[in-house]
């Protein structure tokens, strides 16, 4: 959450020292973002492994961008990966509620939302 006070220690996070990959590439996100370079966020987050502990919330981040950044189609895959996880996993329950809220109304965004309250 001090992402911005994150940016001068961008070498020290680049250099990675024994951190884990993901961790490195999350945090290498955050900061990009916080000084406005989206686009080098999203390569941070390409490089998160899908078996990650922090591939939920950089999936997440990752749907976020692509949104802000007019990408719809593309933010919308990647929210419906998040949600193909199984309930309870991080980030299925942000990815839930974007599906819902790009569907709009009716059963296709109610599908959804029904998940998002049993789970």
């Amino acid at each position: 959450g001090r992402a911005k006070e994150a940016i001068p220690l961008r070498p020290f996070v680049e250099d990675g020292g024994q951190a884990p990959a993901g961790h490195r590439a999350l945090v290498l996100a955050e900061i990009s973002l916080a000084a406005g370079l989206p686009e080098q966020a999203l390569d941070a987050l390409s490089s998160v492994p899908e078996h990650a502990a922090v591939a939920g919330p950089a999936g997440v981040i990752r749907a976020k961008t692509l949104e802000s950044l007019g990408r719809k189609d593309e933010a919308k895959a990647a929210w419906t990966a998040l949600a193909a996880q199984a309930d309870g996993k991080p980030g299925v329950p942000e990815a839930l509620l974007a599906l819902a809220r790009l569907e709009g109304k009716g059963e296709a965004a109610y599908k959804h939302l029904r998940r998002l309250w049993t789970a």
